[in-house]
């Protein structure tokens, strides 16, 4: 009876929703809603630059960016989780080898993805806000290694462009990043 239950609440949700929820729930097990995840994400991004020209349905906009920061924070706390956990960062087995690595691969995927739609023209203000501030937290990702250059590039070249949120941005690298001296370092080519 309750799995039936469960089934038929579940029927009307959107397969990113259930995704979603499945991850959340169980990050290791339900691994694999991470890629569809990142293709889902990969695809709303695809979709908000081809329809970037039209002077789209504003409800619509609203729905698709609330759809992209529902999976953005998804997937930030499921790389931030996994990277946190002691046994699959300690083993030593394949399985565990092979499963960060691919768990890398789609990080590196997600980045990439958010920072397509951090430079087109035609993601809406707000969405680009959005991914933006989730670039930058993207940065902590695969902490203990050397900082990720492209993100921070990516970064550095909004604040220099004089982007609305370059002030904010600005104070964020400051107070959280700026402190580790080898991104001080590197940020100083940009003055």
């Amino acid at each position: 009876m309750a799995g039936q239950r469960s089934r038929r609440s579940s029927e009307g949700e959107p397969r990113w929703e259930r995704a979603r929820r499945d991850l959340l729930e169980d990050p290791v097990k339900n691994a694999n809603e991470c890629g569809f995840l990142v293709s889902h994400l990969e695809g709303l991004v695809e979709a908000v630059l081809k329809n970037g020209d039209d002077d789209g349905n504003k409800e619509e906009d609203k729905g698709t960016r609330s759809e992209v920061v529902s999976i953005v924070e998804t997937l930030q706390k499921y790389f931030e989780g996994v990277q946190a956990n002691e046994f699959l960062r300690k083993s030593e087995s394949e399985a565990s080898a092979k499963f960060l690595d691919w768990n890398k691969e789609q990080i590196k995927v997600y980045q990439r993805t958010l920072r397509r739609c951090c430079e087109s023209r035609y993601t809406p203000a707000a969405l680009r806000a959005e991914t933006i501030f989730a670039v930058l937290d993207s940065i902590k990702l695969e902490h203990g290694k050397r900082f990720q250059v492209e993100n921070l590039d990516f970064i550095l070249r909004l604040v220099c462009c004089g982007d609305q949120l370059s002030q904010l941005l600005l104070e964020i690298l400051g107070s959280e990043y700026f402190k580790y001296a080898d991104v001080a370092y590197y940020s100083m080519k940009y003055l």
